[in-house]
């Protein structure tokens, strides 16, 4: 399974020979090494930033249609239905990553913290949390 998840260019030649071999005995139609190639080749498309008609040629040429397998059959599909994000973020390089990375960490404080009664602690806690405290700015209540 690790071998699997492995991107191809990080499998050494041994590692190669291994997963030929495993997938030869262990997958007789195919079904497996199929996904591992979709999985590659769209591990490929996010290699084309900056070029977005390269891209755009490479999801339109994506026919899944052909596919036995339904998994890959919806993969084709999923490329075709995101075609205008994906080739916004080919053109841009722009993603909403951090945004949903502070907005999982401000969940995980509220869960914490179970109900902080003052906004104040509440706004310095997830500062804190994320590294961004500026202390000349945070004005603590007097004692």
């Amino acid at each position: 399974r690790k071998l699997l998840m492995l991107g191809a260019e990080r499998l050494d030649t041994r590692s190669r020979k291994r997963l030929d071999v495993l997938l030869a005995f262990g997958d007789p139609h195919g079904e497996v090494f199929d996904g591992w190639q979709a999985k590659e080749n769209v591990r490929d498309l996010y290699t084309l930033w900056g070029e977005p008609a390269l891209a755009a040629m490479w999801i339109d040429s994506m026919d899944a249609r052909t596919s036995p397998i339904p998994e890959i059959k919806g993969l084709g599909r999923t490329l075709k239905q995101w075609r205008s994000p994906i080739l916004a973020w080919h053109t841009t390089g722009a993603s909403n990553g951090p945004t949903e990375g502070l907005n999982s960490i401000i969940k995980k404080i509220k869960r914490v913290a179970a109900g902080f009664t003052n906004f104040a602690h509440y706004r310095t806690r997830i500062l804190l949390a994320i590294g961004g405290c500026n202390w000349t700015l945070i004005a603590l209540p007097p004692r």
